[in-house]
């Protein structure tokens, strides 16, 4: 199944994550830039849960999204090496 984000968006994103984690935040939100009008990525992350949510709006009333319980889970969804 494709993702919505691509391999270097989804490292960034995770690696923004764990250098939060060390300094005891969270991502929050994080809006990404998409190629097509009309469209956003975002990523939000719970700093109370660590869920991640990664969401395309595809227009006003579109929206994919992918929900992972944890950042350990988005880092193996998107084949990231949690522990490097």
């Amino acid at each position: 199944m494709s993702k919505i984000l691509n391999q270097s968006q989804a490292k960034a994103v995770y690696d923004a994550m764990v250098a939060l984690n060390n300094i005891n935040s969270s991502i929050g939100s994080v809006f990404i830039p998409h190629p097509k009008a009309g469209h956003a990525l975002v990523v939000n992350s719970s700093p109370n849960t660590q869920t991640v949510s990664v969401s395309e709006w595809a227009g006003p009333h579109r929206m994919v999204q992918e929900r992972y319980p944890s950042q350990n889970a988005f880092a193996t969804a998107y084949n990231l090496n949690p522990d490097g």
